[in-house]
């Protein structure tokens, strides 16, 4: 049996391969991807997503902040969907 601890432990040390781009308007473009637990909050589980893209010398990211919604996987209708997961937050961070 995995503890949701070690399920999440495990998940966010997967590393997150970026897509790769085509150079735009002569410029190389750069993505980074983190993903962290949210250790402040309590009586859930939270995950902040943040990209950050590069296109020469401007720079945009994007943070989100999903919720995990714990579902047990030996229920006859168990999927996971976005009853599993619910963005909560989504927003540019500059």
């Amino acid at each position: 049996v995995i503890s949701r601890q070690s399920f999440l432990t495990r998940l966010l040390e997967t590393p997150i391969v970026p897509p790769t781009f085509d150079d735009y308007g002569g410029q190389r473009v750069k993505i980074n991807i983190t993903c962290k637990r949210n250790n402040t909050t309590t009586n859930k589980d939270e995950i902040v997503l943040v990209s950050t893209c590069s296109i020469g010398k401007v720079k945009r990211s994007v943070k989100g902040i999903v919720h995990v919604q714990w579902r047990d996987p030996n229920d006859d209708d168990f999927i996971i969907d976005d009853s599993s997961f619910s963005i909560v937050e989504w927003g540019e961070t500059r």
